[in-house]
């Protein structure tokens, strides 16, 4: 950077050396114009890719120190650069990824443990685009738990149409774009989720499923005075979590047809993440590429699995 900017200002001055002075901004003028224009994004992706090796730098470290069994202590230097190209918030990120503990996880428990750090991943990202006001994520998550949800009645055409009479996540997606999307359309529709998926229950799981019913019930019934984003940022993440678990562990979903769903869920999901803005998001871009790379891979196996 400190060389092209030297470069640029040599030119500067030998063009400021001619006699005409506006003719001299001009060129001044275009020198920087294709500095801005070439230069810039190519210094950028350099940086970009320093900085992703600095990263992987200081995770070959952490994993020499976990497996001498010494106290985690990331590199000055590796933390010092990375906060250089970086800035404050890579360098935060740095410290507290490196700080994290490591733990051994055998190979035949490898699939089950990259799925639910994908999932917990999947989630959080949800909920931090929900706190910023971005729904997109939400919207696909609803997709997901209706097609779920069709699966489950698809045998019965009655029963699939009433599924579509009163859950359409794309309607939903609309009213909530057009500014027409209300509380109570939220409400009903979570009633209509927790007493459809309590149906399908196996009578084992009737304690528990009651159990969540009385608290989804409870919680639309102490609510009705909230205001829609209020509510949707402080509940429905964590709603549809339960909803589409529920749903997946049905007894019906031992069918060959749902056992597939399981990696579309988590691969539309992250997809969605990944294409929608997260400016917004209080965890740092570095923070979000690292989650969603371990939601992919965990995607890849289960694909690979089936």
């Amino acid at each position: 950077m400190r060389r092209e900017a030297e470069r640029f200002g040599a030119k500067l001055r030998s063009q400021l050396k001619c006699g005409d002075a506006q003719a001299c901004f001009h060129r001044a003028r275009r020198f920087h114009a294709a500095w801005t224009r070439h230069d810039v994004p190519k210094q950028t992706q350099q940086a970009e890719e320093a900085l992703r090796g600095l990263q992987r730098q200081l995770m070959t470290e952490r994993q020499r120190q976990a497996q001498a069994g010494v106290t985690p202590e990331p590199p000055a230097n590796l933390i010092a650069q990375i906060g250089a190209l970086g800035g404050p918030d890579a360098e935060e990120e740095a410290r507290r990824v490196f700080a994290q503990p490591w733990e051994t996880v055998d190979r035949a428990d490898l699939e089950a443990r990259v799925r639910e750090v994908a999932m917990r991943a999947m989630w959080d990202s949800v909920q931090g685009q929900v706190e910023a006001g971005e729904y997109s994520g939400l919207f696909s998550l609803l997709g997901e738990l209706q097609q779920a949800m069709g699966v489950l009645v698809a045998h019965s055409p009655r029963a699939a149409e009433a599924l579509s009479d009163h859950f359409d996540a794309q309607w939903i997606a609309q009213q909530a774009a057009a500014g027409v999307l209300s509380l109570e359309d939220v409400h009903r529709l979570m009633a209509y989720v927790v007493d459809q998926i309590g149906g399908w229950q196996a009578p084992v799981d009737d304690d528990e499923m009651r159990a969540w019913a009385t608290q989804v019930h409870d919680l639309l019934t102490s609510s009705q005075d909230l205001a829609l984003e209020v509510f949707i940022s402080r509940n429905l993440v964590g709603f549809l979590k339960q909803a589409l678990e529920r749903a997946l562990s049905s007894p019906t979903t031992l069918s060959r047809r749902l056992v597939l769903l399981w990696p579309v869920v988590l691969r539309s999901s992250v997809l969605a993440i990944s294409v929608s803005r997260s400016t917004h998001l209080k965890m740092s871009s570095q923070a979000l590429k690292a989650r969603l790379s371990w939601a992919g891979s965990a995607a890849c196996l289960m694909q690979a699995r089936q």
